[in-house]
């Protein structure tokens, strides 16, 4: 079991430590946690290969991080549930918490040495079919990946990545995080690909690209929303670094040379951002639609500018300071 990472969570010290005693006896040198925030933040930075909780922990519910574990750490992890001696129906309760194990304390030597190797084991091998499955159909995927790529911007298809947007909104609901949306596209758009021809059009769309990628991170997803429309997903980020990272790769569109066939047409874009930020009931549909009333009240201003749209619960929380973020255009108050 050499490299595995085993989190103990138990919000009693003197009994973590005798456990943790009991694991090393097994050769198992485990995390350890006393309750379920702490449980959680070592479980997001170190994706342990097997989760031991106590079915009482403060903070997180031992259901909570349950839940977190089958459904967005990756691999087959097992979660194994420690109730007391004096409960009745354990089976019942592994139930209700989702648990794929349940064991009763006191936790011994004798006990852990079995159950741990068996689970990684069985981790393992459900890993390794998993793998197995994806390498048999690893050539259909390399032939349709026209299905998961826009073809002209080489940015993933919305459609087929809404599932995991869905699932960073859900997330963030849960677990409280924020996550903003960023949606941009060329001011004049219709009038601007008149004036070019196919080829024109390709390394322009690969120019906007580029000044896309190279100001996000790698956790946020690029998207092609439509054809004159690029969406973001900006994980853990707030409404006020989503304006300024709008607004940053709003100033390196402006960077770029454009054809001489648009030498009568000014090259700019607009973007809005919108975010759960102190909206936890602010759901992925309407983000989208604050995104897309944002970029429909810059066209009338003028263009060439970031539109801030927030509810009227995020009026004090989300406050943003135009003189400090540069040419933002006005904060769009939405109903």
């Amino acid at each position: 079991m050499a490299g595995k990472r085993i989190l103990l969570v138990d919000p009693d010290d003197e009994r973590r430590k005798v456990t943790v005693v009991a694991l090393k006896l097994v050769h198992i040198n485990p995390l350890s946690a006393g309750n379920g925030d702490e449980a959680l933040e070592i479980i997001e930075a170190e994706s342990p290969d097997l989760i031991i909780c106590d079915q009482r922990v403060e903070g997180h519910s031992a259901k909570d991080l349950c839940e977190y574990v089958h459904e967005f750490v990756p691999g087959h992890v097992h979660f194994v549930l420690v109730v007391g001696r004096q409960e009745e129906e354990p089976e019942e309760i592994r139930r209700k918490v989702g648990a794929d194990v349940v064991l009763r304390r006191p936790l011994s030597e004798d006990h852990l040495g079995v159950v741990c190797p068996m689970l990684l084991r069985l981790s393992e091998l459900r890993t390794r079919v998993a793998f197995l499955e994806d390498e048999n159909i690893g050539l259909r995927r390399s032939l349709g990946a026209d299905l998961y790529l826009d073809t002209d911007t080489q940015f993933y298809r919305f459609d087929i990545f809404k599932h995991i947007i869905l699932m960073e909104i859900k997330k963030a609901k849960r677990y409280g995080y924020v996550v903003s949306l960023l949606m941009m596209a060329f001011d004049n758009y219709t009038e601007m690909m008149g004036w070019l021809d196919p080829d024109q059009r390709d390394k322009l769309f690969d120019l906007l690209k580029k000044a896309v990628v190279n100001n996000i991170r790698d956790i946020d997803i690029p998207l092609m929303f439509s054809e004159d429309k690029i969406l973001v997903v900006m994980p853990h980020t707030d409404l006020k670094s989503a304006a300024i990272v709008a607004d940053r790769i709003r100033g390196r569109v402006k960077e770029i040379k454009t054809p001489a066939s648009l030498a009568k047409l000014e090259l700019s874009s607009s973007a809005a951002v919108a975010s759960t930020q102190a909206d936890p009931d602010s759901g992925f549909g309407t983000m989208i639609q604050n995104a897309m009333h944002g970029l429909k009240q810059a066209g009338p201003r003028g263009g060439d500018m970031v539109m801030v749209c927030r509810s009227p619960r995020q009026e004090n929380e989300a406050e943003l300071n135009q003189d400090e973020l540069g040419n933002l255009g006005p904060r769009i108050e939405m109903a």
